[in-house]
């Protein structure tokens, strides 16, 4: 599932963020241009951070920016963005060096999709290769390279 995601139109590299806000609306951006969210659905994720916290903190360096499966999304999506300057969301796992966005139509269809992604993420090596890394090509390579371990 997760190899829908992977191609240079939801990847992002060496992205300089000026806040939390500024990075989530950025690492939505692919989702939104192609329709795979409404607006609404930033506006989402950013008052879910500021009413429960930095919980988008997944480990040290990474974010996976989401929020409620309401009307605002159209179908499953996830973009991945890579950070160039320091990212703090005031958590234990900062700076945040990469910012995921992950869209779900309800509670159960994206599963698949978040354990293929674990998967990926619980690999230090790989995710330091891919927040270094500054070709898209290169990180499509280390994704789909990951993923069919």
């Amino acid at each position: 599932m997760i190899e829908k995601f992977i191609s240079k139109e939801f990847i992002q590299l060496n992205v300089e963020v000026n806040d939390w806000k500024d990075a989530i609306k950025i690492s939505a951006k692919p989702l939104l241009d192609k329709n795979i969210i409404k607006e609404k659905y930033i506006d989402n994720m950013i008052a879910s951070v500021e009413e429960m916290g930095p919980y988008i903190a997944l480990d040290r360096n990474i974010a996976l920016a989401h929020a409620r499966p309401d009307d605002s999304v159209n179908e499953i999506g996830l973009s991945f963005m890579t950070i160039k300057n320091e990212l703090n969301l005031g958590s234990d796992f900062d700076p945040i060096k990469l910012m995921l966005c992950l869209s779900a139509v309800d509670s159960d269809s994206h599963i698949e999709l978040i354990m293929e992604l674990s998967n990926v993420l619980c690999d230090k090596d790989i995710v330091n290769k891919i927040i270094s890394e500054n070709n898209v090509d290169d990180v499509i390579e280390i994704l789909n390279n990951s993923i069919n371990k």
